[in-house]
């Protein structure tokens, strides 16, 4: 239960009202979701992106269960901005025009971590090969390299040193409420 609430800023495709609550059920309709399937479509898996960030969140979610089964999974988690230029980032990533900045707060947190997203792209990234089709078979250097830096998206380690500004992302599960949109 939440002792002080806290108030985080929500990059929404959906149109919600001042008042209104949202938990983690609503993140079923995000595309984020698809991911996840158990058997997604044919299409999906002919595109090289959707099948690395797939292996991804693969990856991530076994490090998260191993050594930090504390944290919010990313796959049951509300994706929350603590920063208005946090969430600004994540609209201009969606490049859609219907995606609105709110800000809510807190009403029930169960579980809550920071993450520096950064380490995901990257992630990603590893596991496309150099023309950008997805890897089938991992050398041990980067499937080690995977791990690692799967790790350090959990202790949401800095990206400055790398000269890459962190971007954190905030994992919630539980309840918000809308206070208004931005």
């Amino acid at each position: 239960m939440t002792m002080n609430p806290s108030t985080y800023f929500l990059a929404s495709g959906f149109d919600w009202e001042p008042g209104q609550v949202v938990d983690n059920s609503t993140f079923r309709a995000s595309p984020h979701e698809t991911f996840f399937l158990a058997n997604p479509s044919k299409s999906l898996l002919l595109v090289p992106d959707y099948m690395a960030r797939r292996a991804t969140e693969a990856v991530f979610e076994e490090i998260r269960a191993t050594l930090y089964p504390e944290k919010p999974s990313r796959r049951l988690a509300l994706y929350l901005s603590r920063t208005i230029e946090d969430a600004e980032f994540w609209v201009s990533k969606a490049a859609r025009s219907s995606y609105r900045i709110y800000e809510v707060s807190d009403l029930e947190r169960l579980s809550v971590a920071d993450a520096n997203y950064v380490w995901y792209n990257y992630c990603v990234r590893l596991h496309l090969d150099p023309i950008g089709q997805s890897r089938r078979i991992f050398s041990d250097d980067v499937a080690s390299e995977v791990e690692h830096v799967a790790s350090a998206y959990w202790r949401n380690e800095p990206t400055e040193s790398h000269q890459v500004r962190s971007r954190i992302e905030t994992l919630f599960v539980g309840a918000l409420q809308v206070e208004q949109a931005l």
